[in-house]
């Protein structure tokens, strides 16, 4: 898909800051909440921890705290209040760190991802269903692709294309090279 950036306000929800923490924002729908990094949770002052949870990631079980409320807005979105997950981190290559907005940040301000453009679009209405673990295609409505980080048991899920391979990185890719390859969404009929 390529990565897609905001610029993202941040605030302690219960106790506003003097200034909102102005920071870069990356859409990643392989996870489900606002994740920002441990680092920051001193920046919200006396923002109050719900919980330590361990969040799965690549790498492993990684401690971490919910925290909240935090509200948010991505530039040129409605803002919204949600809880926060605080997790140890990297900063990206350029020294900053970046939050990570998943699909219910993105659920709680309209937003939604636009592949094509690389770039968040305006809902037209929110999803009162659960976070979406699986998009279908209009162009190939029999056709249902599957969020690689959504299903608990991959054996009972056989991959029938390749989609997206100019984007993907390697370790991303099947290794069944029967299987059709496509460097975008195919057009309807696979083609």
């Amino acid at each position: 898909m390529g990565k897609i950036t905001v610029n993202l306000s941040l605030d302690n929800g219960r106790t506003p800051l003097s200034a909102p923490i102005k920071c870069r924002g990356v859409v990643d729908t392989g996870v489900n909440f606002l994740i920002l990094p441990l680092a920051w949770k001193e920046r919200f002052g006396a923002i109050a921890r719900m919980r330590k949870v361990g969040a799965e990631t690549a790498s492993g079980i990684v401690d971490c705290e919910m925290c909240g409320p935090v509200t948010a807005q991505i530039e040129g979105f409605a803002a919204f209040s949600t809880e926060a997950l605080f997790m140890p981190m990297a900063p990206a290559a350029d020294g900053e760190y970046e939050a990570r907005l998943g699909h219910v940040p993105l659920n709680s301000c309209g937003a939604i991802v636009d592949r094509k453009n690389r770039k968040l679009k305006k809902a037209m209405y929110v999803s009162a269903k659960r976070a979406a673990v699986y998009n279908v295609n209009s162009m190939m409505p029999d056709m249902h692709v599957i969020a690689a980080g959504s299903p608990d048991d991959l054996s009972v899920f056989a991959p029938q294309m390749r989609i997206y391979c100019d984007s993907a990185a390697p370790w991303a890719l099947p290794e069944k090279e029967e299987l059709p390859r496509f460097d975008a969404m195919p057009k309807k009929g696979g083609g």
